[in-house]
């Protein structure tokens, strides 16, 4: 008695040259019925000489289906040009580079006696600025202006810090914002979805993402619309918390 073939493997496929409808049915063929494989997934990159998302790559990708249906076969959307997945082989920087990963970086600032009269970078996005003394803290947006900040500490031995927000230079999506992951979205699974709707929920029964990852952006991803998100649940600012991402400040660090 064959056993139930829903429980037999499915490995990714690279495509390790360039495939033809030839080599295409060969390798399904031999998966189908002497494998004994359930499907696989088609894992992409250079080798193969294809343009990824162009004319040629989704006409055999369309190939692949058909030949997929005719031999039952199950196909997981693999969803990236070689791995980790994340930047649609280098579509979504081309296409939407705002929704590429950023990083948070901390500037600090000492003063010879209380008084602070600061230039704030112009390279990135102030997130927080924020006075410290030992785990006391204070909000100091309300005296930035204009790209300054002119603040009096209440004493001495006060540091100010300073949050920016700038681009990663990773060209993999920014993973905390929902409208950049759309973005990626766009450039992938929608891109699949326009051209072979009819096979999607019987041939294309499953997705595969490879391996979301934080470290491009020097561990340390970031995104614009934090503070925002983090008022409309809490209520309040996350300015005096921001250095919690860097130092103890007791209590209130987890």
């Amino acid at each position: 008695m064959e056993a139930n073939k829903k429980y037999y493997p499915r490995p990714l496929w690279f495509w390790n040259e360039k495939p033809t409808k030839e080599s295409i049915r060969e390798v399904m063929e031999n998966c189908a019925r002497q494998d004994k494989y359930a499907g696989f997934g088609i894992l992409p990159y250079d080798a193969c000489k294809l343009d990824y998302m162009g004319e040629e790559y989704l006409r055999l990708y369309g190939f692949v289906l058909r030949e997929a249906k005719r031999l039952g076969l199950k196909i997981c959307l693999y969803d990236e040009w070689w791995f980790p997945s994340g930047w649609a082989g280098g579509i979504l920087q081309r296409e939407h580079p705002e929704a590429c990963a950023k990083r948070l970086d901390m500037e600090e600032y000492t003063a010879e006696g209380k008084r602070f009269s600061l230039a704030l970078p112009q390279d990135g996005k102030v997130m927080a600025l924020v006075g410290m003394k030992g785990t006391e803290r204070i909000d100091l947006s309300s005296f930035a202006a204009e790209g300054r900040l002119e603040w009096e500490a209440p004493a001495e031995n006060w540091i100010v810090l300073c949050f920016v927000l700038r681009d990663s230079g990773w060209n993999h999506v920014d993973y905390l914002s929902a409208e950049a992951v759309q973005k990626f979205i766009d450039c992938t699974h929608e891109v699949y979805y326009r051209h072979f709707s009819e096979y999607f929920g019987n041939v294309i029964d499953s997705a595969f993402y490879d391996e979301p990852q934080f470290y491009g952006a020097e561990g340390r991803m970031w995104t614009e619309k934090f503070n925002e998100r983090f008022e409309q649940k809490y209520g309040e600012s996350p300015a005096v918390y921001y250095p919690a991402l860097f130092y103890d400040i007791g209590e209130d660090t987890a």
